[in-house]
């Protein structure tokens, strides 16, 4: 674990040199929590991130046993109508990481759910907060899809099968991109069910597998038999 090497640190100019990294460590990050009561400062080793804490009044080093003990498993709850908002810490005994698992669940169902890190240098939302715009999102995303699904039967023959090439073609650079094999599934069964009530759905779809079959190295027919079979 990182050592305090300053012990006139300026607690307004907090700087990763006024601390001394641990064996193999790298320092990432070190500034204030809890109201400025405790300095957290931020190791990595092979992408794991290990977690000192230092009173900031008597420079003194907390120990992770100390951590562990006071907040490993506490689970903070909050109700809010027919929400049920819980977050509950984990400290790990080796690294002295802490983070925190969210959820906000209704009845049975789990709405949101989210692991963070407990402390970060930037603000961020409360979990009411992120779990509002989370659905308002999927609100204003549904409300886009209707409209395409209109637009769509608004177009002539070509028009739809350019349109649903250019979401092949989107989803397909999107999955090269992170390393995911591309397939021929580039529409949800949502999207489908949709599109299928226009009458000249299935042609265009069939006609930009005919023209991607190459990029994917299938048959169409083959293509067109695994959409069927995964959107029906």
């Amino acid at each position: 674990m990182a050592e305090l090497k300053n012990t006139n640190i300026d607690l307004e100019n907090i700087k990763l040199s006024d601390f001394v990294p641990s064996n193999g460590r790298s320092i990432i990050g070190a500034f204030l929590i809890e109201g400025g009561s405790l300095i957290l400062v931020k190791e990595v080793l092979n992408k794991r991130v290990a977690m000192s804490f230092f009173n900031s009044t008597t420079k003194s080093k907390i120990q992770t046993s100390e951590r562990y003990e006071q907040y490993n498993g506490q689970n903070i709850k909050e109700v809010r109508g027919d929400y049920v908002l819980s977050s509950k810490i984990t400290v790990d005994i080796d690294s002295g990481a802490e983070s925190v698992y969210e959820e906000v669940v209704t009845g049975s169902n789990i709405l949101y759910s989210n692991r963070r890190a407990r402390y970060t240098k930037k603000e961020f939302k409360l979990l009411w907060d992120r779990f509002i715009t989370q659905e308002s999102s999927k609100g204003e995303g549904k409300k886009r899809k209707i409209k395409e699904v209109e637009k769509f039967h608004l177009m002539v023959f070509d028009e739809k099968v350019k349109f649903l090439r250019s979401k092949f073609r989107s989803l397909f650079k999107t999955r090269w991109e992170l390393g995911i094999e591309p397939e021929e599934l580039f529409l949800s069964k949502d999207e489908f069910a949709s599109f299928d009530k226009d009458n000249d759905f299935r042609s265009a779809l069939q006609k930009v597998l005919d023209l991607e079959s190459p990029l994917l190295n299938k048959s169409a027919g083959e293509m067109y038999s695994n959409i069927i079979k995964y959107c029906e």
